[in-house]
């Protein structure tokens, strides 16, 4: 991003209090969103639990009509037909009341009217069975006089009424946590879209302190980085920032499913993990513009392949990643989060530009003490005589600025992390179509004093 190599190193670390306070705000953010991601999960999960309550009310009720009307009909007709739907009805009543149950009791709610809801259904079974036992026991005569007495009709009115309480009770306590939901799912758009105000603040805050404290010299390089900066910031934050005022537009709606909302947290707590990719990118480019090398350590390259590869089947699940390893590749020196910050644009490089289909390759091997990573994706061919300007900020083919949007910052970043790691970053363009980008990084000494 063309910071001055002269800037004090100290002053990314001495922004004074106003950079604090913005820090803290962010973080508050940040935790007050992931709360509402939890609470709005147990929230939708008890709306679930009503819902599930409610279905195995009515499912119980209409049970208990055809039990009725399969007792009536054997006991009155001593047509056997009806004692098929007669049994089965009953296997679907105590289906249900076993949901209704554990339902109730998952929330806590009294069980008074289950338990009488339970006496008065077990009653009108065994009124309808003692009936169908007399009608097969041949005392038809008893069977008919007492369904023509009304003591089951009674039972049956007993049970409606029950159903009845016990439905309105579970309405309202759904209507309470739908709309409890709702406002948890408007409180989190609007937290995230504070959230991605305050990283875009605290970004613009940095550019800011840092050019008071620069030189003239300083100043001059420091104006164009923040135009770099603007135009990055204002590329990356647009798409993630109009996906969470979105669907901060969505929650609103009254008439959306449990599963529309659930679609539409989900693509907000995506946004932010995006908002966070941004913030952590702009702070190492930043540290390693401002001639602070990125603190290194031994990492496993193939297994950083592997972390980003399963990040990029998340976002484009249809596209094959293949990851070859040479035999005993050994640790290199390297700043993991830089390094699967590089890798991940590459691959999203190649989604981009390169063709629909066909796999992208992650080859890893050694050579010359350094451990050396070649990302491969197929595509058109490329001009070789422009491709060699490829790492210069906002370059792109004619052929790229015409097919995707973009503004020419993603390998320029790549490269500059690559290099602030005591590495090396190059790129070819391949006569059979694509290209290769391949990075360099020493080799981990394993000589332990």
């Amino acid at each position: 991003m063309g910071y001055h190599r002269d800037v004090n190193r100290g002053t990314i670390t001495r922004l004074g209090w106003p950079s604090i306070v913005l820090v803290a705000v962010e973080a508050l953010l940040v935790v007050a969103v992931l709360w509402g991601i939890i609470a709005y999960q147990g929230a939708t999960a008890a709306r679930n639990r009503s819902n599930q309550a409610l279905i195995a009310v009515d499912q119980m009720m209409i049970a208990l009509l055809d039990v009725e009307t399969g007792m009536r009909g054997y006991v009155i007709t001593g047509d056997d037909t009806f004692l098929a739907p007669y049994q089965a009805a009953i296997e679907v009543v105590n289906a249900r009341h076993s949901e209704l149950r554990t339902a109730l009791d998952r929330d806590g709610v009294t069980s008074e009217d289950i338990d009488e809801l339970t006496r008065q259904i077990t009653a009108r079974l065994a009124e309808a069975g003692q009936l169908v036992t007399l009608r097969q026991a041949g005392d038809e005569d008893t069977a008919i006089t007492r369904v023509r007495e009304g003591n089951g009709k009674d039972l049956m009115d007993a049970v409606r009424g029950r159903i009845s309480v016990i439905r309105d009770e579970e309405q309202q306590r759904l209507d309470s946590r739908s709309a409890f939901a709702d406002r948890l799912g408007i409180t989190i758009g609007v937290l995230a879209i504070c959230l991605a105000f305050a990283t875009a603040v605290v970004v613009v805050w940095l550019l800011v302190v840092l050019r008071r404290r620069q030189d003239q010299e300083a100043l001059e390089n420091l104006a164009r980085a923040k135009d770099e900066f603007v135009g990055f910031v204002s590329h990356e934050l647009r798409t993630p920032i109009a996906i969470i005022a979105g669907n901060a537009r969505v929650l609103e709606a009254e008439n959306l499913t449990p599963l529309e909302r659930g679609d539409a947290l989900q693509e907000v707590s995506l946004a932010a993990d995006r908002l966070q990719d941004i913030v952590d990118t702009l702070l190492n480019l930043a540290k390693a513009e401002s001639g602070i090398p990125l603190a290194v350590e031994p990492v496993l390259l193939h297994r950083i392949a592997q972390t980003v590869r399963k990040h990029h089947a998340r976002r484009f699940p249809q596209r094959e990643v293949v990851i070859s390893t040479s035999e005993e590749v050994p640790p290199a020196m390297g700043d993991r989060v830089a390094i699967e910050q590089v890798l991940i644009n590459l691959l999203s490089n190649a989604e981009k530009y390169g063709a629909p289909d066909g796999p992208i390759s992650i080859a890893i091997g050694s050579r010359n003490n350094a451990v050396n990573v070649a990302v491969t994706n197929p595509g058109p061919r490329l001009d070789h005589a422009q491709f060699q300007h490829i790492f210069e900020p906002f370059f792109r083919m004619p052929a790229q600025a015409s097919s995707a949007p973009g503004i020419g910052l993603g390998l320029t970043i790549g490269h500059r992390l690559i290099i602030a790691q005591g590495g090396k970053m190059s790129a070819e363009a391949r006569d059979e179509g694509g290209a290769t980008f391949r990075l360099e990084l020493p080799q981990a000494s394993l000589d332990f004093e």
